[in-house]
């Protein structure tokens, strides 16, 4: 599989460079695809600590504050674990220990938590709340100007959505 732009794909280029041979055992190449995921997972991590970090300092309101809060820690939390040393139970068996399940399954329940929370209160920032029309001519909804509402609004969408990416990742794990 090549292409005009790189005539080799980067597989390739690595596995010769590196001198390893393709790999054929059919475990290692699905043990292989869960490493990738969960690298994908924790980049997806730090792009969620941002945008949460971003929503914290925009003085959001009390639930927005909340949900941002809680991204923040999952994603600080799954930041630091980034890999989660696993091998198959045996020659026999190719399936991974329970635990690893077990935590898998919570970090899954985490990120789907931490999305559904952060999409939820995105509707309850208490900027669209307070308004009137004299305030709206001038462009400002309550303390802070419409750009920042709308700032907030694209930040905690952001979020959501890397929450995610973090929480398909997981599942394909």
């Amino acid at each position: 599989m090549s292409n005009a732009i790189c005539p080799m794909p980067l597989g390739e280029i690595f596995r010769d460079i590196l001198g390893k041979e393709k790999e054929t055992n059919p475990v290692k190449k699905l043990y292989d695809d869960a490493f990738k995921a969960d690298i994908g997972r924790w980049i997806a991590s730090c792009a969620v600590i941002g945008l949460a970090a971003g929503i914290i300092s925009k003085n959001p309101g009390h639930e927005m504050l909340a949900a941002s809060a809680y991204n923040l820690a999952v994603g600080s939390l799954h930041f630091f674990v980034f890999k989660i040393p696993v091998s198959p139970q045996g020659l026999n068996n190719p399936k991974p220990p329970m635990w690893c399940n077990l935590i898998l399954g919570i970090s899954s329940a985490m990120w789907l938590a931490a999305l559904i929370v952060v999409f939820v209160m995105r509707e309850n920032i208490d900027a669209y709340e307070d308004s009137s029309l004299e305030k709206r001519r001038t462009g400002f909804v309550g303390e802070i100007s419409t750009g920042a509402v709308a700032m907030l609004d694209n930040l905690a969408i952001a979020c959501g959505c890397f929450g995610i990416c973090s929480f398909l990742f997981c599942v394909y794990q």
